[in-house]
């Protein structure tokens, strides 16, 4: 397959070369059947999945050191990523990754992030990371023994969005009641005449 690329400040997409450098700012899209993978020097890797489209921000990928005190940010806008970052000695988060909903911090692990349908999904194969709601929840994740740790985070809705959808709903319902009734009305008047 193939990956996008659009470059800060640019509005048009092209496709991404392999060893190509990310700068801060840029927006990846994985197609269908297309994973990729982008490597943070002396960090380590991150796995694309298909349909999925991320944005590198603040210091980015570009610029990551063998130092690791560098941030990393990465924001999932649809889609889901693995990261493998390098176990070591971290006096920092070196990279969150983001969603609409929830931020995840890591310092060195195996872990993935998904978002889909306002829902995050976050699990953890090896190390921890620390999960922080909108809402300023904050979670640790763990595996349990064999199995990865799992958090699902669901985004609400806010009341404006309740009260407008509230409205469609009723809008839509009163319509169907209206349209029903002016049928039932007609089926009387064509029997009367008969």
């Amino acid at each position: 397959g193939q990956a996008q690329i659009k470059y800060p400040n640019e509005g048009e997409w092209r496709d991404v070369k392999v060893g190509e450098k990310i700068p801060p700012g840029s927006t990846v899209f994985t197609g269908m059947d297309t994973t990729t993978i982008l490597t943070i020097e002396g960090v380590g890797v991150v796995e694309i999945a298909p349909f999925t489209e991320v944005k590198i921000d603040q210091s980015g990928i570009e610029q990551a050191t063998l130092n690791k005190e560098l941030f990393n940010d990465i924001k999932i806008n649809k889609g889901e990523i693995e990261v493998n970052i390098e176990r070591g000695v971290f006096t920092a988060p070196i990279l969150d990754v983001h969603t609409p909903n929830a931020t995840t911090s890591v310092r060195g692990t195996h872990f993935w992030v998904s978002y889909k349908d306002n829902q995050t999904i976050a699990g953890v194969y090896e190390g921890k990371v620390v999960l922080k709601t909108t809402d300023g929840k904050v979670k640790e994740i763990a595996p349990n023994g064999d199995q990865p740790g799992v958090m699902v985070v669901s985004q609400n809705l806010s009341p404006l969005k309740l009260v407008i959808g509230g409205a469609a709903l009723m809008t839509i319902v009163g319509g169907v009641i209206l349209i029903m009734k002016r049928k039932f009305s007609a089926k009387r008047l064509n029997k009367k005449k008969r």
